[in-house]
């Protein structure tokens, strides 16, 4: 079940709301949980409550999330029983900011987690499309459930999963070559081009997030393809300086803003050793690098695997000194 009519577009009507999805055992956070659920379904949908609420013993044997703002206020739900999703539930005021995509694929990473091979579900007839962006798939024809029309749904773990034997596709030898490039328009086009490389992951270190570069259509929207590929996907941005980025209107620190949970954005320390001025790396083994200049001089390989990996390591040794933007995170769009 879901609240509210199906999102149209990822980009569309997304606002700026930091949201954590917490696990909420029934015994502690019945009363949230109940809450949400009695505004979605009994108060706005028209669900008879005891319909709702009349199987307490299959709630305290279910998994349960909440979404909880930067407030600490609770608006959203979903549970998880056995290999069913349900109960998925937002505030009214609260969406089209992507909450509820963000439940959805905590159950999924939580599912996956577990060793389970699918999952389903009974959508609203109006919100299959919503699930359908997701990765769900509709299986059967449409019924009635709880006095709504409803459409069973089933998600392939499996599909998420690595093959253990895969043979490599074999690599174009022009791949290996090393491609100069000057100008951020040049390197905004290599970027957009690499990123759709990556298999889950992109990793960029800049000063602030260059705009001839990275305040670029394309590129936004490329980085927005990978993050909602994939429960597992993630773009991590790391910057130097984030002042120029303050007043500034860039496309990704907007991306950043609103889906805080798929695009990351954090401050290197001051004084940090870096192994380049600026670069874009993939886990597809991709790499773009170039040097502050005007016009910035720098290069793109589409495939160096080796050197992806080190430059990858190093990232991650500085990510995990880095700290959060608050002058960033909490700008009013």
């Amino acid at each position: 079940m879901l609240g509210g009519k199906p999102r149209k577009s990822v980009l569309e009507s997304l606002d700026y709301h930091p949201i954590e999805i917490r696990p909420a055992p029934w015994a502690t956070a019945a009363e949230p949980l109940c809450g949400i659920r009695r505004a979605v379904f009994v108060a706005e949908q028209g669900i008879d409550e005891t319909i709702e609420f009349g199987d307490p013993e299959t709630d305290g044997r279910a998994r349960h999330w909440l979404a909880i703002t930067e407030t600490g206020d609770p608006v959203g739900c979903v549970r998880l029983l056995d290999d069913r999703l349900d109960r998925l539930a937002v505030l009214p005021a609260h969406r089209r900011q992507g909450i509820g995509g963000a439940l959805v694929r905590r159950v999924i990473r939580e599912a996956l987690g577990q060793g389970q091979d699918r999952l389903y579900l009974h959508a609203q007839s109006t919100a299959v499309g919503f699930y359908e962006t997701l990765g769900f798939a509709v299986e059967g024809a449409e019924f009635r459930e709880a006095g709504l029309t409803h459409r069973r749904m089933v998600y392939d773990l499996n599909r998420l999963r690595p093959a253990r034997s895969v043979a490599l596709p074999a690599v174009d030898p022009e791949s290996r070559v090393r491609q100069p490039l000057e100008g951020g328009p040049a390197l905004a086009a290599w970027a957009a081009e690499l990123v759709p490389t990556a298999l889950r992951r992109v990793r960029i270190l800049s000063t602030s997030l260059e705009p001839t570069v990275f305040d670029d259509d394309r590129v936004r929207d490329r980085l927005l393809a990978l993050a909602t590929s994939h429960p597992q996907a993630e773009v991590r941005l790391l910057i130097r300086d984030p002042r120029p980025l303050v007043q500034a209107s860039h496309r990704l620190v907007k991306l950043a803003q609103r889906l805080p949970s798929l695009i990351l954005l954090r401050q290197l320390p001051a004084d940090s050793p870096t192994p380049e001025d600026e670069l874009l790396v993939t886990d597809g083994g991709a790499l773009l690098c170039w040097q502050q200049g005007r016009p910035p001089l720098g290069y793109a390989i589409r495939h160096i695997p080796r050197a992806a990996r080190q430059l990858t390591e190093t990232f991650d040794e500085l990510w995990h000194q880095s700290r959060e933007i608050p002058e960033l995170r909490t700008l009013s769009l």
